[in-house]
């Protein structure tokens, strides 16, 4: 959507005989989709070599290249098609290059993946009742499942974002669970994540990816606001919602269970 612009400049500027313009625009518009492709192809290697060989890294890295062909691409947007100060355009390509290195190289993708653990050998869970032994051996189960819908969300390439959100939540999750098994109380407090959140999300997850491609856009933005809402409950041990965030989460819950079983019926 950002390039749209541009593309339709350039045969307005050709039509005036603005043909360094011209040239401009498409210089402009060769550096931003260069360093999209190569930012497209560090995460499919990502994701293949997550597929084939359980590693979650890329063979040839060029994110950084990819970063400069952006901050490159906006310089020669500001300063030579709106002709402002150099100054202002590179102060331009430095924004941009910074919203590029938060958003794609330190992000979460760059964190090594982790598999789900195995749950605890039995003797380690005497201090533990029968019922809390099941809310974490489910919760285990739960963070799998998620794990499995991420990876194959990455197939999609509207779905990297949700991937990355469901890879998170099955890490921080996990964390958790080591973190409270030693103590009963722990688990206590955080029995709403464990018995409802988790499941909820597995199970909304994989009705979403069941979903025809065009049914998925609906439900996309909905299915991500509730993922994030989880991810940062799992972030904050909660035990226990304020009344206000556990009737929005129960609610965004329920509505989007609804539209995926209307689009479901409607396939």
């Amino acid at each position: 959507m950002f390039q749209a612009p541009l593309w339709l400049a350039v045969p307005f500027s050709l039509l005036r005989g603005q043909f360094i313009k011209s040239i401009a625009l498409l210089a402009v518009i060769g550096c931003i989709s260069y360093g999209a492709v190569l930012t497209r192809n560090y995460f499919l290697q990502c994701r293949d070599n997550l597929i084939k060989n359980n590693r979650e890294v890329a063979d040839n890295d060029q994110r950084q290249l990819a970063m400069g062909f952006v901050a490159l691409g906006v310089f020669c947007l500001v300063v030579i098609i709106t002709r402002r100060s150099p100054l202002i355009g590179v102060f331009s390509a430095a924004l941009a290059a910074v919203g590029y290195y938060l958003n794609y190289i330190i992000g979460a993708w760059q964190e090594p993946t982790e598999g789900i653990a195995p749950p605890p050998e039995p003797e380690t869970l005497d201090h533990l009742t029968p019922t809390q032994r099941e809310m974490l051996s489910n919760a285990q189960d739960y963070l799998r499942r998620m794990q499995r819908i991420g990876e194959h969300l990455r197939d999609d390439e509207n779905g990297i974002y949700l991937a990355m959100r469901l890879k998170q939540i099955a890490r921080r999750g996990q964390q958790l669970l080591t973190e409270i098994t030693p103590s009963a109380e722990k688990i206590r407090k955080v029995r709403t994540l464990l018995v409802i959140h988790l499941r909820e999300a597995a199970t909304i997850g994989e009705q979403f990816t069941l979903l025809a491609s065009e049914k998925r856009l609906q439900s996309r933005q909905q299915f991500s606001a509730l993922l994030d809402t989880i991810l940062n409950e799992v972030n904050q041990k909660h035990d226990v919602l304020s009344d206000a965030q556990q009737r929005r989460l129960d609610i965004h819950m329920q509505v989007l269970q609804d539209q995926l079983k209307e689009s479901k019926h409607h396939e």
